[in-house]
């Protein structure tokens, strides 16, 4: 059933020991919106390995190619609770420093300055 607002989302994925995401690194990028929201909503990701993954290994989730290993780290995370804790506020304060709107905000406004700054450069070279 899809969430009808942020905090039903959050409840929903904190009902749930940990978040899984296993997507073709050859197709998509090493972290999706669904993948930042968990790691918002203080949950552990498990992963594919990714050199943009926002999860680092053994700290906010676990990251592996094998499936095997990773289903070795999703018995890990539901038998050690503390552990579970533990790594699901290493991704929430991961979330927060690297995704917050603020950051986006800030990000965006300089794109759009530098790009502004090279076109009048532009302009002004013709």
């Amino acid at each position: 059933r899809a969430a009808n607002s942020w905090d039903h989302l959050k409840r929903t994925l904190q009902s749930h020991r940990f978040y899984i995401h296993t997507a073709n690194p050859e197709l998509e990028d090493g972290y999706n919106m669904a993948t930042v929201e968990a790691m918002a909503a203080g949950m552990p990701v498990l992963g594919n390995r990714h050199p943009t993954s926002p999860i680092e290994h053994g700290v906010s989730g676990f990251l592996s190619d094998d499936p095997a290993e990773l289903r070795k780290y999703a018995g890990m995370l539901l038998e050690d609770k503390i552990l579970a804790t533990m790594m699901g506020k290493e991704a929430r304060k991961t979330a927060i420093e690297r995704f917050s709107m603020t950051g986006f905000k800030e990000a965006f406004l300089r794109s759009i300055e530098t790009a502004r700054r090279k076109w009048k450069k532009r302009k002004l070279n013709r």
